[in-house]
């Protein structure tokens, strides 16, 4: 499993596939210093490393999704529901 798979199945779980302002914004508060473009994006949640429009992503810009998404749902952008199933 590598890091664009990761990202990818992470934007799908917060349904930010097609959000990419929103995307950019927990980049940006994760920390990332650079641009993220719908094109880079586009490249990290292609997993397949044998398309042409792959492109690793690295640790640290996983990284910072990752923070940005804690920055995120504390800043209310985005919010985390976890439905425990019933033991019935």
């Amino acid at each position: 499993m590598n890091n664009n798979y990761i990202f990818q199945r992470l934007l799908a779980t917060f349904d930010l596939s097609r959000d990419h302002e929103l995307t950019a914004k927990v980049f940006e508060l994760g920390g990332q210093r650079s641009e993220v473009s719908k094109s880079l994006v586009k490249a990290w949640r292609t997993h397949d490393v044998s398309s042409r429009y792959y492109k690793p992503m690295r640790d640290d810009a996983l990284e910072s999704f990752l923070d940005g998404l804690q920055e995120a749902s504390k800043q209310g952008l985005i919010t985390i529901y976890i439905n425990e199933g019933s033991d019935d």
